[in-house]
């Protein structure tokens, strides 16, 4: 994380206005890191362990659900790691991007 940027706090409701990005577990260890065009915002089900800085945010999950709210629109989505599983014992997680419609 660059040193003049600091980790954002997580925002206890969502807030309108703003996308929304869901991913799901496949059931394998995921490790991704994201960018936006605005800026990215944690919620509720953003893990304590994902770092959100700016315009880009760097996750992992396994199981469950891990969401992030944003502005402007996705850029990019970089897998960044399975944790050691093979490729074809992988199950790939499934990612949902909600576009709020505001501009």
């Amino acid at each position: 994380m660059p040193h003049n940027e600091q980790p954002q706090t997580r925002s206890r409701h969502p807030e309108s206005g703003l996308n929304t990005i869901t991913i799901i577990g496949g059931g394998t260890p995921y490790s991704a890191e994201l960018t936006v065009s605005g800026t990215i915002h944690p919620t509720d089900s953003t893990p304590e362990h994902a770092i959100v800085t700016g315009k880009s945010t760097e996750f992992a999950v396994d199981t469950g659900l891990v969401q992030f709210q944003f502005s402007g629109e996705m850029v990019n989505v970089n897998s960044v790691n399975y944790g050691g599983v093979s490729p074809s014992d992988r199950s790939e997680p499934t990612i949902h991007v909600e576009y709020s419609g505001s501009s």
